[in-house]
C-alpha cells in the first residue's frame, strides 16, 4: 500500500503542478474557468490511485539511471499472506488445513533471551509505522471535518427561520436568476457573525443576527453570492477536496491546489454578483464590511464562508478591477478539459517505468554455482547485497509446522527448465531480473471443506490457481492422483498473448482433466505434463510445500543438489525450510557449510528466517573452524534485527570461538546494534568468555560501551569490566572517562564503588577517580563513591 501511496503522489504531483502552469496561463480568463482546472486537477490526482490499481501497466524500459531500479518481486508465496503452509506433503489439503488453524508463537520476554525452540513475533517495520502514521493523521482530518459537520448540525436545529416576506421573496427572485430548483432553507442564528452556506441535496443558508439592519444592497448581494455557491454545487466540489486534503495530508502541493481552488471558488461567486447587475465599489463596500465584523468563525472549514480575512485583499482587487473577465465557462470548454485529463491521467497512471537491463541475463543464472556469485567481504563490517525475495520478508514469521505423512514414495522431481527446448525467459519466469509482481493468497473453510487460492500478476503474466477438498499429486507431479469428493484443482495461467487453462474434478469414481490453450481443447500430453510439473516446482520454491517429496530425491544428487536447488528459491521461507532439513538430515563437509552460511547471508532478506537457519548451522556444527566461523559471522551481520544479530552472536560466543579475531568483530558487529539492551547481553557475553578479556579492556569494547544512551545497560557491562580483577592504568582511566559521561548518579556510583573494591587507585587513576566521583550530582551518590576509595 505504501508503494501506492507514493506513486499515486508523485503522479498527482505531476497533475497538481500542470494545473498551476495552466492557471498561471489562464489569468486574463474567468475565476470560474480556472476553478475548472484546479477542479479537475485535484479530482484527477484524488483518483490516481484507484486508476493506478485497475488500469493494465504500462511499461516504459527507461536507463538504470533514471528508472527505479527494483530488484525481482516473487511470484506467488504465502508468506506474504496471512497463511502459513506447511512444510511437508503433497496433499493441498495438508497446508490449507494448517492455515486454517491458528498457529501458535510463544511471545519473547520483556528482557529475557529467548531459549529452545521459543520464537519472536514480528516486529513493526517501517513501511508499517508509515502506513499507521498516515492513516491516524488522515483519520484525524476526516473526524475534524465529520466534527465540523455535525456541529452545523447542531447549529441549523438551533437556528430560527428566516419568516419576513422581504427576505422570502428577494430569496424567490434570486433562487430564479441563478437556476436554483432545489429548496433552499434560509435561517439565522446567535452563532455566526458572517453568512454561511453548506449541504449539498438539502442546501443551507444561515445570516447573522443582525441581517434585519441590512440594506437592501447587502441582502441581494449576499443571497446571490450564497446561491452562486448552491447553483454551482460548491459544498460537494468542497468536501471533495477537504477529503483529498486528508488523504494526501502529507503532499503540500494538495494544500496550496486546495487553497487554490477554494480562492477561485470564491472570486467566481463575487463575478455572479457583478455580473447581475452590484456596482463593484458598492459590493467591494458590502464585502469589506462583513469581513470587519466577523470573528473569523468557519465550523472546521465544512460551511463555505462568505468573507474570509485572509483572501479578503485579493478578491477585493479582483471587484474593483474592470479588466477582469467575469463570465461561465461554456460546456465545450469544460468537455475539452475533462477529455484533456483523461488523456493525461489514465495513461499517466498506468505508466510503469522499468530500468533497462545493461545486457542480456544468461537463461541459466541461477542454475551457476552459489560459490561463484558469493563476494568477499571484511567480516562483520560490510553489509553483503541481497536478492530481494518479496516486499513483506522481513514482517513476515511463521513457525514451522508439524510434518505429515507422504501420500505417495518420494521420486527425482525433473526440472522442467532445464529439459531440452525450454525457454530462456518467459514472462511467468522469476530470473527476469527486471519482473515485478503483485499477488494475493486465501485460504477458508465452507462446512469442513478446505479451499486456497493464490493468484498474482505482472510484467505480461497473471496466475490463477483455486483448488478445493483433499488434492494429492503424483511423485513427479506432473499429474493428480486424487481429489475428495466435491473437491477440484483449477489453474490458469497467462503469459503475454498464451493463455493456458487446466482442470481436475472427480466424477463418477474417476479424475477427470480438462487441458485448454488460448480457449482451445487439447490434450493433456507429456507437453501439458511438463508444464504443470513446472508450474508446481515453482510454486514449491516459493512455500516449500513438496519438501518431504522433493528433498530426498534430491539429496540422493548430492549436497551441492540441494543448494543449488535454493538457490533457485523465491521466497525466504521455502529456503529456510530446506535449509533446515539439509542440516538435520544430512552431513556437509566444512566448504559445503561455508557455502550455505554464505549463501544464506547474502540471498536472504526476512532476519527471522535467516537467524533460524544460522542457528540450525551452528546447533549441528563446529564454529572452531576459522572459514566457518567468519561465513557465519558474515552471514549473523547481515542481520538488521537486533534482536535477531545478538542471538546469532551469543551463539558463536557460546560455542567458545577462541579466536581473539573473532571476539574483535563481534564486538564491531555489536557496535552497530542500535539496542542498547542487545548490546549489552552480546558485550556481558563477551566479558564472561574468552574472546574478549575485561581486564585488558579493549579500546573497541569499551568505546561500543561508550557510546550507549542506556545508563543502566552501560553499568552492567563496566561493573563486568571492574569486577573482573586488577586493570591496566590505561584500562581504569578509559573506564573512568566512560563513566564521567553517564547521567545517572547511582549508575555511575556503583561503577566507582565496583572499580574501587577490585582494583589498586592511585596516582593518576585516583585523580580521575575523585573527578568522576566530584561531577555526581547528589551528595548521597558522592560519598558513596569517595567512602569507597577510602576504603581500600
Amino acid at each position: 500500500m505504501l508503494a501506492l501511496l507514493f506513486e499515486a503522489t508523485v503522479k498527482g504531483s505531476l497533475i497538481l503542478a500542470l494545473a498551476a502552469v495552466l492557471a498561471s496561463l489562464m489569468r486574463s480568463r474567468s475565476a470560474a474557468a480556472r476553478h475548472l482546472v484546479w477542479g479537475i486537477a485535484l479530482l484527477s490526482a484524488a483518483a490516481m490511485p484507484l486508476a493506478t490499481s485497475l488500469l493494465p501497466a504500462w511499461r516504459v524500459s527507461l536507463p538504470l539511471a533514471v528508472a527505479s531500479s527494483r530488484a525481482p518481486r516473487s511470484l506467488p508465496t504465502l508468506e506474504q499472506g496471512q497463511a502459513s503452509i506447511p512444510a511437508s506433503g503433497l496433499s493441498i489439503s495438508t497446508f490449507v488445513g494448517a492455515a486454517s488453524s491458528p498457529a501458535s508463537r510463544p511471545a519473547r520476554p520483556g528482557h529475557a533471551p529467548a531459549s529452545g525452540n521459543q520464537t519472536r513475533a514480528a516486529p513493526i517495520s517501517l513501511a508499517s509505522m508509515l502506513i499507521l502514521c498516515w492513516a491516524l493523521v488522515a483519520a484525524a482530518l476526516l473526524a475534524r471535518f465529520l466534527t465540523g459537520a455535525a456541529r452545523l448540525a447542531r447549529l441549523s436545529r438551533g437556528s430560527a427561520p428566516v419568516n419576513d416576506a422581504s427576505w422570502r421573496a428577494l430569496l424567490a427572485e434570486a433562487r430564479r436568476a441563478a437556476g436554483v430548483t432545489r429548496p433552499v432553507r434560509l435561517l439565522a442564528s446567535e452563532h455566526t457573525t458572517v453568512p454561511l452556506t453548506w449541504g449539498i441535496a438539502h442546501p443551507v443558508l444561515l445570516l447573522p443576527p443582525d441581517y434585519q439592519e441590512w440594506s437592501a444592497e447587502r441582502r441581494r448581494a449576499v443571497l446571490i453570492h450564497e446561491l452562486a455557491h448552491v447553483a454551482r454545487w460548491d459544498s460537494a466540489t468542497h468536501l471533495a477536496a477537504q477529503v483529498c486534503c486528508a488523504l494526501y495530508w502529507f503532499n503540500p502541493l494538495i494544500w496550496l491546489a486546495a487553497r487554490a481552488f477554494r480562492s477561485e471558488r470564491e472570486r467566481a461567486c463575487d463575478d455572479r454578483v457583478l455580473a447581475a447587475g452590484t456596482r463593484a465599489s458598492t459590493y467591494a463596500g458590502e464585502l469589506l464590511e462583513i469581513a470587519r465584523s466577523s470573528l473569523g468563525l468557519e465550523p472546521h472549514g465544512v460551511a463555505l464562508a462568505m468573507a474570509r480575512r485572509s483572501e479578503l485583499e485579493g478578491r477585493l482587487l479582483a471587484i474593483l478591477n474592470p479588466e477582469v473577465r467575469r463570465g461561465v465557462p461554456h460546456a465545450g470548454l469544460a468537455m475539452g478539459f475533462g477529455a484533456a485529463a483523461l488523456v493525461l491521467t489514465l495513461p499517466l497512471a498506468a505508466f510503469r517505468p522499468a530500468a533497462a537491463p545493461a545486457k542480456p541475463v544468461p537463461a541459466d543464472w541461477r542454475s551457476a554455482p552459489a560459490a561463484a556469485r558469493d563476494t568477499e567481504q571484511t567480516p562483520g563490517i560490510a553489509k553483503p547485497a541481497r536478492l530481494s525475495t518479496s516486499p513483506s520478508s522481513r514482517v513476515t514469521r511463521k513457525p514451522e509446522p508439524a510434518p505429515v505423512s507422504l501420500p505417495v514414495e518420494p521420486a527425482p522431481v525433473p526440472d522442467a527448465r532445464s529439459a531440452p527446448g525450454a525457454a530462456s525467459l518467459s514472462p511467468c519466469d522469476q530470473r527476469n531480473v527486471n519482473s515485478r509482481h503483485s499477488h494475493s493468497s486465501s485460504n477458508w473453510s465452507d462446512g469442513g471443506k478446505k479451499s486456497w487460492r493464490v493468484s498474482w500478476s505482472g510484467d505480461g503474466c497473471s496466475v490463477d490457481l483455486v483448488a478445493s477438498g483433499d488434492v494429492k499429486f503424483n511423485a513427479d507431479f506432473s499429474d493428480v492422483t486424487e481429489i475428495s469428493s466435491g473437491g477440484y484443482l483449477e489453474i490458469t495461467v497467462r503469459e503475454g498473448e498464451s493463455v493456458r487453462r487446466i482442470e481436475f474434478r472427480p466424477r463418477g469414481g474417476t479424475l477427470q482433466r480438462s487441458y485448454t490453450v488460448n480457449g482451445s481443447a487439447a490434450p493433456y500430453d507429456d507437453a501439458a505434463r511438463a508444464w504443470l510439473a513446472e508450474f508446481l516446482i515453482d510454486l514449491d520454491r516459493h512455500t516449500g510445500f513438496a519438501i518431504e517429496a522433493r528433498f530426498p530425491a534430491l539429496l540422493k544428487q548430492g549436497v551441492g543438489a540441494v543448494l543449488d536447488e535454493i538457490d533457485r528459491m523465491f521466497s525466504d521461507y521455502a529456503r529456510g525450510l530446506y535449509y533446515r532439513k539439509l542440516f538435520t538430515s544430512a552431513r556437509l563437509s566444512q566448504s559445503e557449510v561455508r557455502r550455505a552460511a554464505r549463501a544464506a547471508g547474502t540471498t536472504m532478506e526476512s532476519d527471522y528466517e535467516l537467524g533460524r537457519v544460522l542457528a540450525a548451522l551452528a546447533e549441528q556444527y563446529s564454529l572452531a573452524d576459522g572459514e566457518i566461523r567468519t561465513a557465519f559471522i558474515e552471514a549473523a551481520g547481515t542481520l538488521e534485527s537486533d534482536y535477531e544479530r545478538a542471538q546469532l552472536l551469543l551463539v558463536v560466543i557460546g560455542k567458545g570461538a577462541p579466536t581473539p579475531e573473532a571476539g574483535r568483530t563481534i564486538v564491531k558487529l555489536a557496535g552497530g546494534m542500535s539496542s542498547d539492551y542487545e548490546k549489552s547481553r552480546v558485550l556481558m557475553a563477551l566479558g564472561g568468555s574468552r574472546l574478549v578479556d575485561p581486564k585488558t579492556a579493549e579500546a573497541d569494547y569499551l568505546d561500543v560501551v561508550a557510546g550507549m544512551r542506556s545508563d543502566y545497560e552501560r553499568g552492567r557491562v563496566l561493573g563486568l569490566v571492574v569486577g573482573s580483577g586488577q586493570l591496566s592504568k590505561e584500562a581504569l582511566i578509559r573506564v573512568l572517562d566512560v563513566t564521567r559521561t553517564m547521567t545517572s548518579d547511582y549508575e555511575a556510583a556503583n561503577v566507582l564503588i565496583g572499580l574501587a573494591a577490585h582494583n589498586k587507585v592511585e596516582g593518576g587513576v585516583k585523580d580521575a577517580y575523585l573527578t568522576a566521583a566530584d561531577r555526581l550530582k547528589s551528595d548521597y551518590e558522592r560519598q558513596r563513591a569517595r567512602a569507597a576509595l577510602r576504603s581500600q
